[in-house]
């Protein structure tokens, strides 16, 4: 079972699946968005990550997901 997670003000999200994988959004689990693994590294250290501020950066200037998707290299 994957769990998503959302703050009050839709200010931080994160998805975890059942193998462990964190990504920052339910849109982004594939392979060039993961953040890291819970079994391998602590969760608040994949939350405070470059790639999840980056993700974080372009919510907050309203950016789309498509938009973020084309952002992050392939």
């Amino acid at each position: 079972m994957d769990a998503v997670y959302h703050d009050r003000g839709d200010r931080q999200r994160f998805v975890i699946e059942h193998n462990g994988n964190v990504y920052s959004c339910d849109f982004f689990v594939e392979p060039r968005h993961r953040l890291g693994n819970i079994c391998q590294s602590k969760i608040i250290d994949l939350l405070n990550s470059k790639k999840q501020s980056d993700y974080e950066e372009h919510e907050r200037k309203g950016g789309t997901c498509n938009a973020f998707n084309n952002f992050v290299k392939k």
